[in-house]
């Protein structure tokens, strides 16, 4: 969303969103925690999620650190190019581009996502956009991960 200063109040509009009911928004003044550096900020440092849809809740991290996390990810992007072979594999689901874009999925985009930890911001690999959502939802953490596995083993058998 532009930042339109409103010439009646002399506010931008985002701010005069900021005073409808919003799960997210609260009293002037008020400061939210950065899930990233776990500061404590205003809340309006916090981007909306979905800048063009009114009511929209914010992001868990700060600007900064979303636009920190950005710049950690261009930057390793540049330093390992995308595939390109045809052949290429998923790491974890050993799919290739074609496959998984069986049933007219990522029509109109790459299934390649780069995957990186969060913690060193070293490269990992580039995953389906499946896998990569599966382990950042399980928080990167290998004890989840494992139990996650054992509950599956647990009914493999249905």
């Amino acid at each position: 969303m532009e930042n339109i200063m409103l010439e009646a109040t002399g506010q931008k509009l985002t701010e005069q969103l900021e005073m409808f009911s919003n799960p997210d928004t609260k009293k002037e003044g008020s400061t939210k925690q950065c899930a990233v550096c776990l500061d404590y900020k205003q809340v309006k440092d916090f981007e909306y999620r979905e800048p063009s849809v009114e009511g929209s809740s914010r992001r868990s991290e700060c600007r900064s650190c979303r636009k920190e996390k950005t710049r950690v990810r261009k930057e390793l992007s540049l330093q390992n190019p995308r595939p390109t072979d045809n052949n290429y594999k998923c790491p974890c689901c050993f799919k290739t581009e074609r496959e998984l874009k069986k049933y007219d999925r990522w029509k109109d985009r790459s299934v390649w996502v780069l995957d990186h930890s969060h913690k060193t911001n070293e490269f990992r690999a580039w995953l389906c956009n499946t896998c990569n959502l599966g382990i950042g939802k399980l928080g990167d953490d290998i004890t989840i991960i494992e139990n996650a596995l054992k509950y599956l083993k647990r009914f493999s058998n249905e």
